[in-house]
C-alpha cells in the first residue's frame, strides 16, 4: 500500500505542476538559436516532480542520461516508463480581434532500464546484490524526450492598413510588363507573375512599369502556425559504487533533433463587406462554370466559348502552347476550380461543390500526370493526349493547394 501511494503521488505532482511558460516573440534566426538551446532535461516522473533536483544526488534512474555515477547506488534491476499528456491553449490579439487555438500533445517522455552486473547463476533472478561490500557495476540504457516543439497558434482580423496585394504592387513598380507577363517563371518575380496571372495586379497603360489593382477594401487575414518535432536523447551509461564512498560513471549520448514549422496564411475578400449578395453571386458563377457549362465538355472546365456560351472547339486549335489562350483542357484550371469550390463551400456548404471539386481534381491530375518524368503537363486534348507536355510552376502550385484543401 505504501509503495502504491508513493508512486501515485509522484505521478500526480509531475502531471500537474510541470508547466512551461513561453511568450510569443518576433520571428528571426536568433529565435531559432533560443529554441534549440533551451530545453527541459526530462527524465522519470519522480525527477520531473521535484524539478530535477535529484540529478546531482543520484539514486534515480534518470541519472543514466545526466549523472552516470549516480546509477552506482542501485543494487537491483529497474525499469521506468514516464508518459506525458498536456493541453496547450494559445490566445492572440490581431488588430483588436481576439483568437485562440488549442492543441493536445501526448508522448512518452522517458523509457529507462538499468541492469546490475552480478555473478549469479541466473542473471534475471530477482533480488539484491548478495555482497554489499563488493563494488557494484550497473549498466543503464534510456530514451528521453528533452524538448517538444509541438504547438498550434492562430490569429485572424480585418486589416485596414495593408494587404498582400499592397506588397505585390510595391514590388511590381518599375518591373517591365514583358517580364511580369512572361509565361516562363523568372527568378525573383515569380510571385508577381502569379499575382498578374490571377488579375490581382494590372498594368497602367498610361504609366509603363506601373500597376494598380481592382481589389480593394479591408481583407480578412488569417494565419495558422503549426510547430512539430522535438529533441530526443538516447543514453548508454555505466556507474560503479565502491563501498558507498567512491562513485564513478561514464556515459555516451546521441541527440536527434526534428523540427518542422508549417505556416498557412490566407487573405479573403468576401468577408470585407460580409454582404450575402456577393456570396450569392459567387455561387451563381461557380454553378454555371463547374456544372452547367462543364456538362458540354466531359464535365470538365473548357477554355473558350462563343457569345452564346457554346463551346468553341476550334479556337486556337493550332496553338495548344499559347501562354494565355491555349486550346485543350488545362489541368491547372481543373485543379484551381477544385480549390475555388472548396473555398466557396466554407461559406456556403453544398454537397455538389464537394463532389465537383473531387471530380475535377481527380480528372485533371489523372489525365495530365507525366508518368515518365513526373509532374502535371500544361494541357491535354478531349481524347486524352497531351497537347503541351511542358511543366509550368503555377499548375503544380494549384494542384498542391487543392490537394491540401481536399485533405483538410
Amino acid at each position: 500500500m505504501n509503495k502504491y501511494f508513493k508512486f501515485s503521488l509522484t505521478l500526480f505532482v509531475s502531471l500537474f505542476l510541470n508547466n512551461n511558460v513561453f511568450s510569443q516573440q518576433p520571428y528571426g534566426y536568433y529565435q531559432d538559436v533560443l529554441k534549440f538551446s533551451h530545453y527541459f532535461n526530462g527524465g522519470s516522473a519522480r525527477v520531473q516532480a521535484i524539478g530535477g533536483a535529484s540529478y546531482s544526488l543520484g539514486g534515480d534512474i534518470s541519472s543514466i542520461s545526466l549523472n552516470p555515477a549516480g546509477i552506482g547506488f542501485f543494487n537491483k534491476k529497474i525499469f521506468s516508463l514516464s508518459y506525458n499528456s498536456k493541453n496547450i491553449k494559445n490566445s492572440s490579439l490581431f488588430i483588436g480581434e481576439p483568437s485562440s487555438s488549442q492543441s493536445s500533445l501526448k508522448d512518452i517522455d522517458n523509457i529507462s532500464i538499468l541492469l546490475p552486473v552480478k555473478n549469479r547463476s541466473s542473471y534475471f533472478n530477482p533480488g539484491v546484490s548478495e555482497c554489499p561490500e563488493c563494488p557494484k557495476l550497473n549498466i543503464g540504457l534510456s530514451y528521453t524526450r528533452i524538448k517538444d516543439f509541438g504547438n498550434d497558434r492562430y490569429y485572424r482580423g480585418y486589416n485596414d492598413n495593408n494587404s498582400i496585394i499592397d506588397y505585390f504592387l510595391y514590388d511590381a513598380q518599375g518591373v517591365p510588363l514583358s517580364q511580369i507577363s512572361n509565361s516562363e517563371p523568372i527568378s525573383g518575380i515569380g510571385l508577381l507573375q502569379e499575382a498578374y496571372d490571377h488579375y490581382l495586379i494590372n498594368p497602367d497603360s498610361d504609366l509603363p512599369g506601373s500597376y494598380f489593382s481592382f481589389v480593394g477594401g479591408f481583407p480578412l487575414q488569417e494565419e495558422r502556425i503549426i510547430n512539430e518535432g522535438g529533441i530526443n536523447k538516447f543514453s548508454l551509461s555505466a556507474g560503479t559504487n565502491i563501498k558507498d564512498k567512491i562513485f564513478l560513471g561514464i556515459g555516451t549520448h546521441i541527440y536527434f533533433i526534428n523540427y518542422e514549422q508549417t505556416r498557412m496564411f490566407t487573405e479573403s475578400q468576401y468577408e470585407i463587406l460580409n454582404e450575402k449578395k456577393y456570396l450569392d453571386r459567387a455561387n451563381l458563377i461557380a454553378k454555371q462554370f463547374a456544372v452547367n457549362l462543364a456538362s458540354q465538355s466531359q464535365n470538365q472546365i473548357w477554355e473558350h466559348y462563343d457569345s452564346s456560351w457554346k463551346i468553341d472547339w476550334e479556337y486556337n486549335k493550332d496553338k495548344p502552347d499559347d501562354a494565355y489562350r491555349p486550346w485543350g483542357f488545362q489541368p491547372g484550371h481543373q485543379v484551381e476550380w477544385s480549390k475555388l469550390l472548396l473555398q466557396l463551400n466554407v461559406h456556403s456548404p453544398e454537397d455538389w461543390k464537394i463532389e465537383r471539386s473531387i471530380y475535377l481534381f481527380e480528372k485533371g491530375t489523372t489525365m495530365s500526370i507525366d508518368k515518365e518524368y513526373g509532374g502535371l503537363v500544361y494541357g491535354y486534348s478531349p481524347d486524352g493526349n497531351f497537347t503541351n507536355d511542358n511543366k509550368y510552376f503555377w499548375v503544380q502550385a494549384e494542384a498542391l493547394a487543392a490537394s491540401w484543401r481536399l485533405y483538410k
